[in-house]
């Protein structure tokens, strides 16, 4: 029996992995969207039309917040974040993904920290308080860190099982098995 990840394995992992990402990138592009639009009608209603409106400033912030976290979970998908691998880089290639694999692992364990931490906040205080000139309750721009956590946490846990697939591939490709009859 073959214990070796199947390529079929992998393809349905990087599938799920360009969903997530699809998901993620359309709903910030049309968070983008909104807040150019937003934005630039404040302008216009500020210094041209003399009558500002109240919520022109708000809903870009909480539109730029959601960005961010959504953004993230791509980041994650296409490491693309911040690293210092001046030392990492210089490991061989075994002991490098077995480095870069426990990194991965202490950031899952921050991402669910931030999920959890997030959905309590949200519960705890989101429905106290609303948005002063918008009258929405802050739950709902609240919820931007435990979803941008589930986004981030789903890619990061694709990255680790095909840190895993390559992992499993080439030590088994290393070994060498003695096939005599």
């Amino acid at each position: 029996m073959n214990a070796l990840p199947s390529q079929r394995a992998v393809e349905i992992t990087e599938r799920v992995r360009t969903s997530l990402d699809s998901i993620s990138l359309t709903v910030a592009a049309v968070l983008l969207v909104v807040l150019a639009v937003i934005v630039n009608l404040g302008v216009f209603f500020r210094y041209v039309l003399f009558a500002p409106l109240p919520w022109s400033e708000q809903i870009p912030k909480y539109a730029m917040i959601w960005m961010g976290f959504l953004g993230a979970s791509t980041g994650i998908s296409r490491d693309r974040h911040i690293g210092f691998d001046i030392l990492v880089s210089r490991l061989p290639l075994n002991a490098r993904r077995i480095v870069i694999l426990a990194g991965r692992f202490l950031i899952m364990f921050f991402l669910l920290c931030m999920t959890i931490w997030g959905v309590s906040f949200a519960f705890a205080v989101g429905f106290d308080s609303s948005a002063p000139m918008l009258r929405v309750p802050m739950f709902y721009f609240f919820l931007a860190v435990p979803i941008g956590g589930v986004f981030m946490i789903l890619q990061l846990a694709i990255k680790i099982l095909l840190d895993i697939f390559n992992l499993v591939d080439s030590v088994s490709s290393s070994v060498k098995l003695d096939r005599r009859p």
